[in-house]
């Protein structure tokens, strides 16, 4: 089978990631959509598009040369200048989570149930993976001396936002003593929040670390391993690949019980879920500390969660079973075109 993945540009991580492990089971291209005219896939058996705008390169493609077209669509309204055919009509429409499949299907309810497919996202465990090494946390300002600190809770984003950051000040000072809190949030809106913030946090008698500068890879394994607890408090700029990356380093997660984190984060299993704050902060704060500190005090309940997070992880979110189960999906809709192809020249017996 050929398989031509169309995106807008060709240094995708992701894509090319995604294509590597696909490449176990057919023959791949990953093609830029505004270079490749759609002549060029008339050879292929599948085409499956990742944006909007390459969603209408295949869908051109689809009714030009009649190469079924799976689209994974970014968001769930195209925009003006695409037309709404290219998600209506797409063999198969493939999502992350079944939140946004049941969202994609009440906005638009002439999709038929059968033609969108939940795959999630693949996740690099090959960069996210356990390490009980300590050795770049001292660069980070992290203490490891169990003299020093009973226990660890780790905050990692790319740049945090002020809301998340408040939510996670007003539950730290009710955190177990000898807690020291660890704030992995290099950018720019961290920047500015940080003066304030660690000095409230400070004057509360929380032992916080704030990490300004974007570590390495390396330290960022070692610090979600060596946590006790990852947290990922609501208004995290994105919850679900920070949940990731904590459960593929064993560690357990406590999160907020809201969007696709319900689908990452199994509540009592890898880790725990607390309520979305409303219009309660301080009720979100002291319920995202009581599931802090109900880990930390026990310690063999949250070694197990992080195991079973890791056994998750590698299980259900690596590209490995991204790519399987994308092959199923290309598999399914090119069955489905020889079918109809078949139905167009056997002739009708009466």
């Amino acid at each position: 089978m050929r398989v031509a993945l169309l995106t807008e540009n060709r240094d995708d991580l992701r894509t090319a990631a995604l294509a590597r492990h696909l490449r176990r089971y057919a023959d791949v291209d990953v093609l830029r959509a505004g270079t490749a005219p759609t002549r060029d896939l008339a050879g292929v058996d599948v085409v499956h598009s990742h944006t909007w705008d390459t969603g209408l390169a295949g869908h051109l493609a689809k009714f030009q040369h009649g190469v079924p077209h799976v689209l994974t669509p970014p968001g769930l309204e195209p925009p003006a200048r695409v037309r709404r055919g290219a998600l209506l009509v797409a063999d198969r429409i493939v999502v992350g989570s079944f939140q946004m499949r049941a969202e994609l299907m009440r906005r638009h309810r002439e999709l038929a149930p059968r033609r969108v497919t939940v795959v999630h996202g693949g996740f690099d465990t090959q960069a996210y993976h356990p390490d009980g090494g300590t050795g770049a946390l001292a660069a980070l300002g992290v203490r490891t001396d169990p003299a020093a600190v009973r226990h660890t809770v780790a905050c990692v984003g790319r740049d945090l936002p002020e809301a998340a950051l408040l939510n996670l000040l007003r539950a730290a000072p009710r955190l177990l003593p000898g807690t020291q809190v660890v704030i992995c949030a290099p950018g720019p809106e961290a920047e500015r929040a940080h003066g304030e913030l660690a000095a409230a946090l400070r004057a509360e008698g929380c032992d916080l670390v704030w990490v300004r500068r974007t570590p390495s890879p390396r330290a960022v394994r070692q610090l979600l391993t060596f946590a006790d607890v990852s947290v990922c408090p609501a208004g995290h700029d994105a919850p679900e690949p920070a949940a990731l990356a904590a459960m593929a380093c064993g560690t357990p997660v406590v999160a907020t019980k809201a969007g696709c984190l319900t689908e990452v984060v199994h509540d009592g299993v890898t880790g725990l879920l607390v309520p979305p704050p409303a219009a309660h902060p301080e009720i979100y704060a002291k319920d995202l500390a009581d599931g802090i500190n109900s880990l930390l005090a026990d310690p063999q309940k949250a070694a197990w969660m992080g195991e079973t997070g890791l056994a998750r992880t590698e299980r259900e979110f690596t590209f490995e079973a991204a790519a399987e189960r994308l092959y199923a999906v290309y598999e399914a809709v090119s069955e489905n075109k020889v079918k109809a192809q078949r139905m167009k020249t056997e002739p009708i017996r009466t």
